[in-house]
């Protein structure tokens, strides 16, 4: 059962914004600047929902991994250069790890690389450095 406001402090024009409470109660407005549309909670106690909160810590996690991946082809069996894919050109890097699509997610990698059709590639892990460089694992 929901309380009913006393009084409104400003008539809402926007569109209307539902929050998944699981248990509890939350006063909100709406405020319009402009175009965009804010709502501010007024006061509340109110629970997030077990899977939204399960997101949120699958986002932070998936922020605070500093792990990527490139798909990579060696030149020959025995060379030490590598060949790096840069899927908006769809062309082949000579050692230019830089320049290589990089992937954050291993799955997604793995999708891209099995449309190339090739037995001779592999994920190749990597990690993002402070400046902005890649770096092999």
């Amino acid at each position: 059962m929901c309380d009913v406001p006393r009084h409104v402090v400003r008539k809402f024009d926007g569109p209307s914004v539902g929050l998944p409470l699981t248990k509890g109660r939350a006063v909100a407005v709406g405020v319009k600047t402009g175009n965009e549309v804010k709502l501010v909670i007024l006061e509340g106690e109110f629970e997030l929902p077990a899977d939204l909160g399960r997101t949120l810590k699958k986002r932070i996690r998936d922020l605070d991994d500093k792990r990527k991946y490139v798909i990579a082809s060696k030149f020959s069996k025995n060379s030490k250069h590598w060949l790096y894919y840069d899927a908006e050109s769809d062309c082949y890097l000579l050692g230019d790890l830089q320049r290589a699509s990089v992937f954050k997610r291993r799955a997604i990698a793995a999708a891209v690389m099995a449309l190339l059709r090739s037995e001779w590639h592999e994920i190749v892990e990597c990690t993002r450095l402070a400046d902005g460089t890649l770096r092999l694992l």
